[in-house]
């Protein structure tokens, strides 16, 4: 452990990291502290104080709750985000030393596989999305809590605190972003070279070694991902049945009873929040799907080189090493052994809201 606590990265890796780690740092919700050109794992004082920001999140959505206790649905929202929260805090201390070692074997491969042209796109995409994703997240909630006609100062702030969930969602998906170019690079390598000509072994051990760390950082994403996954996606769900349940009601409401003062923000608030969480469940798995087809690219470029005639024996050596890495474990990334995330998910999981849906609307006006 002590191996991993006083690391210096390098500028571009400072980069690139630093959108995410400067946003969850103020959110409280930092995965490890990168101070003096080091990244350390976060100290108690920083987890106490993480803390005692969940707790009053958790006692601000209970005074909500006994201030707007009419129905389920106002109540039963705040606390699936509170969950969402409490689980981030709770894996952030769980896994601090594999965030930093999965920092740190992304710089090893950094240093053995040239991205330099699309380093500065990354640095920049990852400004615009951290952007993006927490602007999105405090509009909608303010024209959420414009439609209820409930706007409280507390609430907002505890909303900058819990859009960290939808935050840690995208330093997620640019991690596989960057894994996916490595991967790419490397694949460029090896269909370049002249498999004919005899290779110095140093730089065979190289190649493999950094095709290795490539595996085993998804692999560490994986154990890292897999319990925010499951959430992430039994939330979309059960949130969005809620959503569509609530905006049935109203519109019910209107018909039977013939009320013209239709909160129609509220419907169309409800509404963004359901392609929202349904979006959630399609990038994670989008992403997931474009890794598993960078890494099958990579085993179709070892074979092709390998069934050249020409192909010499440490480059026989090499490909081979690739092929029986990638049939030594499963590449896919699976949600705590529930499902696995892949370009299926989204679909599976629209056709079972789908089905509830036609249940919901059923009961509803039959």
């Amino acid at each position: 452990m002590n191996l991993i606590l006083n690391t210096r990265l390098d500028k571009d890796i400072q980069k690139m990291f630093y959108p995410f780690n400067l946003i969850l740092k103020l959110q409280l919700s930092s995965k490890y502290s990168i101070k003096d050109d080091c990244i350390t794992t976060n100290g108690v004082k920083y987890y106490i104080l993480a803390f005692l920001n969940v707790c009053f999140i958790i006692s601000t959505n209970m005074w909500v709750f006994f201030l707007t206790a009419e129905t389920f649905f106002i109540i039963i929202l705040p606390a699936l985000r509170c969950i969402g929260l409490v689980i981030t805090f709770v894996l952030s201390i769980v896994h601090r030393c594999n965030n930093v070692l999965l920092v740190l074997i992304i710089q090893d491969i950094h240093r053995c596989i040239d991205i330099s042209k699309t380093t500065r796109s990354i640095i920049i995409w990852n400004w615009i999305t951290v952007f993006v994703v927490f602007s999105c997240d405090l509009l909608i909630y303010l024209l959420f809590s414009r439609a209820i006609k409930f706007l409280a100062y507390m609430n907002v702030i505890c909303e900058v605190f819990i859009c960290s969930i939808d935050v840690d969602l995208v330093y997620g998906i640019r991690i596989l972003v960057l894994l996916m170019k490595y991967l790419d690079g490397w694949t460029v390598i090896v269909l370049r070279m002249n498999v004919g000509e005899d290779i110095d072994r140093r730089y065979c051990m190289l190649l493999l070694e950094s095709y290795r760390n490539i595996l085993r950082a998804f692999n560490l994403f994986k154990k890292l991902s897999k319990v925010l996954v499951l959430y992430r996606t039994m939330n979309a769900f059960g949130r969005n049945l809620g959503y569509l349940q609530n905006a049935i009601r109203i519109i019910k409401t209107k018909f039977l009873q013939r009320r013209d003062n239709v909160n129609w923000i509220y419907c169309v608030v409800m509404s963004v929040w359901i392609v929202k969480y349904m979006s959630i469940i399609i990038l994670q798995s989008v992403y997931c799907e474009k890794f598993y087809i960078a890494v099958e690219k990579a085993e179709a470029a070892c074979i092709q080189r390998m069934m050249n005639v020409n192909c010499s024996k440490k480059h026989r050596r090499l490909f081979k090493s690739v092929l029986r890495e990638n049939r030594s474990s499963s590449i896919k990334m699976r949600a705590c052994g529930l499902f696995n995330v892949d370009a299926t998910l989204p679909l599976s999981t629209m056709a079972l809201f789908t089905n509830y849906a036609f249940v919901l609307l059923q009961f509803a006006f039959l």
